[in-house]
């Protein structure tokens, strides 16, 4: 089989300076532990996780999902770089960001170009696939979730077809700088379909649990 290569930017040459980036709102990345879990509801009620698994050099934090699918990223805004989950696994080989989104400030924009190897697990068919997003942070305002009120900012990153132009996907976070994470979730299917995830509680490592309704 051959072997994929880089063409542009290695990730590696990355990390470093995304290291450098605290997450928005003045919270580093290195304030997650291993063992932090995060809970959510979706759009149909049901519970679901993410746990921190470790936090590795040059800022990076992997991630354990409830239904066993782990993903590793730089940036809470930045697509993954790594993930292994049920009929896939992949990593970005090129990664280009131009544009700072911390702090999350009203107006500030970010464009992200990746590439990725994505191996089918069935029979290890490769594959690449490009993926570009824009971002920009809206105006700050506050969010209710079963966890609580908090004050956010509404980050809206779009992925677009890098031939066209046209809308893929949307995800619109709204990042809590009082916890150092977001608190809702959404993505939204040029298709039409949907999916909400809404902060629920945060488990912390050592059996600290965060209390209802952070600032």
């Amino acid at each position: 089989m051959r072997r994929l290569r880089p063409k542009l930017l290695i990730l590696a040459l990355l990390l470093p300076w995304l290291a450098a980036c605290a997450a928005p709102g003045g919270a580093p990345t290195a304030a997650y532990r291993p063992g932090d879990r995060f809970v959510y509801v979706d759009s149909k009620g049901r519970e679901t996780w993410r746990e921190v698994v470790r936090v590795e050099d040059g800022g990076r934090v992997v991630w354990r999902t409830d239904r066993g699918v782990t993903f590793t990223k730089v940036d809470p805004f930045v697509p993954m770089v790594a993930w292994d989950g049920r009929r896939t696994r992949g990593r970005a080989l090129e990664l280009e960001v131009r544009g700072d989104l911390h702090p999350a400030r009203r107006g500030s924009r970010r464009t992200i170009r990746v590439v990725y190897e994505v191996i089918r697990k069935k029979d290890g068919k490769q594959r690449m696939r490009e993926e570009l997003w824009r971002c920009r942070v809206g105006k700050p305002r506050e969010r209710t979730v079963p966890a609580g009120t908090f004050a956010t900012s509404k980050v809206v990153c779009r992925r677009l077809d890098p031939a066209t132009g046209a809308v893929l996907r949307t995800h619109v976070w709204y990042w809590s700088a009082g916890l150092g994470h977001w608190v809702e979730r959404s993505k939204k299917w040029a298709d039409g379909r949907r999916q909400r995830l809404r902060l629920v509680r945060i488990e912390r490592a050592g059996g600290r649990l965060s209390a209802r309704g952070a600032p």
